[in-house]
């Protein structure tokens, strides 16, 4: 809103990942490539994952260092329709099946939230380390990474709120800024986010999750 004076941006969160909002929306972020021609589609950011548990759950139940360790630990599931089924059930079969998972979310606050106060093991994105300093991620051979890409309408490509919107999409996923978001793949067990940990993200959260 400070970018456009007077505008007061609607933000609407879809956990159906397969539904095409284009006609609801003048901008949108996606982790697929929308169908409609008429949209310009960009790539804003990449997102990198890493298996994730709090220091209290690994205390209590062991590091797992391995892909196969990983068998018989809790895991909490994100569910999401239009999520990609074979990723999920590789992710299943890894845990030990369907009975390995105690907890199942279709949003990933509560996932964040469950696994920072020690219900389980999770797959998260890095930038996770940023936002709460309760959860490490797992030294398991296991890495993830998925697009997110940005549209908005052709017609309004010169609207000056779109314009400010895409200008704050830009810099909230600046991987300048924000290493996590970068194509490149910086781990945080290396310490490779440790020069922003203390940057504004990493303030957004940490009330809640601790």
């Amino acid at each position: 809103a400070a970018r456009a004076p007077g505008l007061a941006p609607m933000l609407t969160c879809d956990h159906d990942l397969a539904r095409d909002r284009s006609g609801e929306a003048d901008i949108g972020l996606s982790f697929t490539m929308p169908a409609d021609p008429e949209l310009i589609v960009a790539r804003l950011a990449t997102l990198h994952f890493l298996a994730y548990a709090s220091e209290a759950y690994l205390a209590r139940r062991g590091v797992p260092r391995t892909i196969e360790d990983l068998r018989g630990h809790d895991y909490i599931e994100q569910v999401t329709p239009g999520a990609n089924s074979t990723l999920r059930d590789y992710l299943i079969g890894i845990m030990g099946g369907d009975d390995a998972a105690v907890l199942r979310t279709n949003a990933s606050l509560p996932l964040l939230f469950a696994v920072a106060h020690g219900d389980g093991v999770a797959v998260l994105p890095t930038y996770a380390s940023l936002v709460t300093q309760r959860i490490v991620a797992l030294p398991v051979p296991l890495r993830l990474r998925f697009e997110v890409y940005y549209w908005f309408h052709r017609h309004a490509r010169d609207n000056p709120n779109v314009r400010a919107g895409i200008d704050w999409l830009k810099a909230a996923f600046d991987n300048r800024a924000y290493p996590c978001f970068a194509d490149a793949f910086h781990d945080p067990r290396e310490g490779a986010l440790d020069a922003v940990a203390d940057a504004p993200i990493a303030e957004v959260f940490r009330t809640l999750a601790g």
